[in-house]
């Protein structure tokens, strides 16, 4: 058990900092956006960037997963290459199709957001980059599958300093505005495909195996609807504001949640990066024997998750004036407080949502994602419409609580895992209750806050431990995970 946390945890620290090199360009560049762009510029590149994330989503239709797990499942080398193979063809062959497509329809996409058809070569090459970037998923679920995560890091470091350099160059010599934003990811996306590829012909023969790619598409088919609704609610909220509200709102809206997305990346996604392979491996080697494993790692996650979104609400808005210069744009940082409580919710019924695949009953959280998606976009539709900005962070935190409760509850019923919620609840209501004193208590100087918000998170701490919501004899056993690099390293 030891080991597995072992793993969890250091893969979870690298893929971190792999994540934030590259998806925290948009907090490093923030002063650059907010001096040269305005907010309903930013707005623009918001709607043209949903249409990203949701067409990355369905044209990988999660066959990188199904690659996973098999890859994970078998020690033979043909089957695996010839895996890596399959889903590697399979995968241009869609994103060419999706290309193809879609292409001829992007005056129209242009004219029925904007209004105008000159932003439809922002849709062009979006849609390019999007081709490239669904390809590059493979190559980063085997770097996870053979657990290299010091390769994850180096071609993310690539790609930052590719897209940092263009972006800085794009604007301010070129004066390209958004569009150098697209133009530069879309040229990160090949980059990394190209570094791509010598892993990609190692690890693969030419041999397409079509009972493989059936086996795969039984199992990720559920998922990638999952993904694709999930994808889709999870960015409704920027199209209805953009829509009922105005264009500037919705860029301040996404910008704040670019901010609290430092969080997402460096906790949740790093997160399930690592947590999911090795889920996998923990429970087929020994089912429900590890059940105590699941507990620790489920507790010990969900407090630091808590812990660090307390910090990142105390301290957030502050480094948010900071950066940006831009008075346009300051409406953002009071909603980060909300944001975070809502990422809370998301980072722990993500790992909830994980028991579903381990005991292959993903059609769970097909229903779960298909209902929290309706619930998504009704509370969006009314909610946006009468209060806009507060109105889609009020229907954020709501469906990510709705997906808690009802992953908790298939939990429960299928799993015999025991997990702390009660103290996790005590956990939170302390968070909230140390954020509205501080709220109450907070003065005119700078420097007196900042040790009013340290006092404040020490005595939060202090209390989770008189509380026996955290232990010592837990952390000595997390600190011991860090003491030594995993072979893997």
């Amino acid at each position: 058990m030891s080991q597995d946390l072992k793993k969890v945890f250091q893969h979870t620290a690298i893929y971190g900092i792999g994540n934030i090199s590259v998806k925290a360009i948009g907090l490093i560049l923030l002063p650059l956006y907010t001096k040269y762009i305005s907010a309903e510029e930013y707005g623009v590149f918001t709607v043209i960037e949903v249409f990203m994330q949701v067409s990355l989503t369905f044209i990988g239709l999660k066959l990188s997963t199904g690659m996973m797990r098999i890859f994970s499942r078998t020690n033979d080398r043909n089957r695996q290459k010839s895996t890596v193979f399959t889903v590697f063809t399979s995968t241009i062959f869609i994103a060419l199709a999706f290309n193809i497509l879609l292409q001829p329809f992007t005056n129209t996409l242009s004219d029925y957001f904007f209004d105008t058809n000159q932003y439809s070569s922002y849709f062009r090459i979006m849609f390019i980059g999007v081709g490239f970037e669904v390809l590059n998923q493979i190559y980063f679920d085997l770097i996870r599958v053979k657990e290299k995560a010091i390769n994850f890091i180096m071609v993310n470091s690539v790609k930052l300093a590719l897209i940092l350099g263009l972006n800085v160059y794009f604007i301010t010599q070129l004066d390209w505005g958004i569009e150098s934003i697209i133009i530069s990811q879309a040229i990160g996306s090949f980059s990394v495909f190209v570094l791509s590829l010598p892993l990609i012909w190692k690890e693969s023969i030419p041999k397409f195996n079509k009972t493989i790619l059936k086996l795969i598409g039984k199992f990720t088919i559920p998922l990638a609807l999952s993904a694709l609704v999930l994808a889709f609610t999870s960015f409704s909220d920027r199209l209805f504001l953009s829509k009922m509200d105005n264009l500037a709102n919705t860029g301040v809206y996404n910008l704040a949640m670019k901010v609290t997305g430092v969080v997402n990346m460096v906790l949740i996604q790093s997160f399930q990066i690592s947590y999911v392979p090795l889920a996998y491996k923990m429970f087929d080697k020994n089912g429900l024997k590890s059940k105590s494993s699941f507990e620790i790692i489920f507790k010990s996650y969900t407090v630091l998750l808590i812990i660090c979104c307390l910090i990142f609400s105390l301290f957030g808005q502050d480094v948010f004036y900071l950066l940006s210069k831009n008075q346009e744009y300051w409406l953002a940082a009071t909603f980060i407080p909300f944001i975070c409580l809502s990422l809370i919710f998301k980072g722990v019924q993500f790992v909830l949502s994980i028991n579903m695949h381990l005991i292959k009953k993903t059609r769970i959280n097909l229903f779960v994602v298909i209902t929290s998606g309706i619930v998504n976009l009704l509370l969006n539709y009314f909610l946006i419409d009468r209060y806009g900005i507060t109105g889609a962070c009020t229907a954020l935190i709501a469906t990510n609580i709705y997906m808690f409760g009802v992953y908790q509850y298939f939990t429960k019923r299928e799993l015999p895992f025991k997990y702390s919620y009660f103290k996790m609840g005590g956990a939170l209501t302390l968070a909230i209750l140390t954020y509205v004193l501080f709220s109450v208590l907070k003065m005119d100087s700078t420097w007196i806050n900042i040790g009013l918000k340290l006092a404040l998170i020490s005595v939060f701490i202090g209390s989770c431990f008189a509380l026996k919501i955290l232990k010592y004899s837990e952390l000595t056993k997390l600190k011991d995970l860090f003491k030594k690099k995993s072979s893997s390293f």
